[in-house]
């Protein structure tokens, strides 16, 4: 199965287990790679995919400092859910 209908399909699975986290940030970044895709017109494939997920788990760790000097423990503990998920996508 492509990684982009992988994360379809997990998409659609965190929609019926009501997982607001997993749902929104596939959500993201199905809309990330939408968004490369429509601004270079053309349709990527895995590599491609697997870029894009590793700069949006990028742009949170580096958000995650910002967090923690604000102490602001509460997106501290979201943004970690969130590169969870994006992680399961990312080779080891």
């Amino acid at each position: 199965m492509a990684l982009k209908e992988k994360l379809m399909a997990d998409f659609k699975d965190a929609m019926k287990a009501k997982d607001e986290v997993a749902k929104n940030t596939i959500s993201f970044a199905r809309a990330a790679i939408k968004q490369y895709e429509v601004d270079h017109r053309e349709e990527l494939i895995d590599d491609g995919i697997i870029a894009i997920l590793s700069k949006q788990v990028k742009m949170r760790k580096d958000a995650l400092a910002d967090f923690e000097k604000a102490g602001r423990t509460d997106l501290i503990e979201s943004y970690k859910a969130e590169i969870e998920v994006l992680n399961r996508y990312l080779p080891e």
